[in-house]
């Protein structure tokens, strides 16, 4: 019985601290929680830890008294060639959230070139996760400059902008910086992109 102010209270681990600061605001007078922006495994009672770092990556030894919480904070940017299936944008979207050591659950959203509304595939995919896909015009994703992979001489003849994946990542998570750059598996590019909390 931790609730009501019996008992050992139940700590909050959450590394941003931003996020942590609103939600010490939210629910800290209540006495039932503690903050922390670390876990310690000395932590005592029930633990809520609101992280977006795959299961394995997670600090060992974690109390039984465990909640994760996933904050919907990443998207993933993808860039793909006509008539790619579900299974070819999903096996990219798993690479890149891998190679970014983030768990699916933390994804927000998809981003791409609008001239993708009609893609099969991603459509299909993105609907089968549940998630909803940011479309940009060929003049907005011009607007990032400094692509951090470089502009694709083959995206730019066909598509006419240098790059799809990086800055429709950057550009749905309101950011300037990558998570993990543009990674490639078959005919479909992914990069990841944290979108900054904002209460």
């Amino acid at each position: 019985g931790g609730v009501g102010g019996v008992g050992t209270p139940v700590t909050v681990v959450d590394s941003d601290a931003k996020r942590l600061k609103a939600m010490k605001g939210a629910f800290g007078k209540s006495g039932v929680f503690k903050f922390r922006k670390t876990l310690r495994t000395s932590t005592g009672g029930a633990v809520v830890l609101v992280s977006s770092v795959l299961k394995k990556k997670l600090p060992r030894g974690l109390p039984e008294k465990t909640l994760i919480l996933r904050p919907p904070e990443f998207v993933v940017g993808l860039g793909c060639e006509r008539g790619v299936s579900a299974k070819a944008i999903e096996t990219a979207c798993k690479k890149a959230l891998k190679a970014a050591e983030v768990s699916p659950l933390s994804v927000r959203n998809f981003a791409t070139i609008d001239i993708k509304r009609d893609e099969r595939g991603l459509i299909a995919f993105a609907k089968r996760e549940g998630k909803p896909v940011d479309f940009f015009s060929k003049a907005k994703l011009k607007r990032i400059k400094k692509l951090p992979s470089g502009p694709s001489r083959m995206v730019m003849e066909k598509v006419g902008v240098g790059g799809v994946c990086e800055p429709a990542a950057l550009l749905s998570a309101g950011t300037e910086k990558l998570w993990v750059k543009k990674i490639k598996a078959g005919k479909v590019t992914a990069a990841v992109a944290r979108a900054p909390f904002t209460s």
